[in-house]
């Protein structure tokens, strides 16, 4: 890698974590002012005000217990079982 090509990576990765910086306090934000609309829904599951319908409801969902599959049925897991592959890109 060039000096030059060094230098303009280093100030995007620089610029990068000021961008992550800058989004984790945006979604602290953002987690604030949810805390407070749902303290001002004062228990309702939905409120409705001028054009918003604000919605806090409790959804259920079922997943399986792969940890436990695996562990007491482990043919059945290895029959079932499908791997993915992603990438993780990080800048430590």
């Amino acid at each position: 890698m060039t000096r030059t090509e060094t230098t303009t990576l280093t100030k995007k990765a620089e610029s990068y974590k000021k961008l992550q910086h800058y989004i984790k306090a945006l979604q602290e934000d953002l987690d604030r002012q949810k805390a407070e609309i749902i303290e001002m829904m004062e228990g309702a599951d939905s409120v409705t005000v001028n054009a918003f319908i604000i919605k806090n409801q409790t959804v259920e969902t079922t997943r399986l217990d792969t940890k436990t599959i695996k562990a007491q049925l482990p043919e059945i897991y290895n029959r079932f079982a499908v791997k993915t592959t992603s990438t993780r890109f990080t800048i430590s």
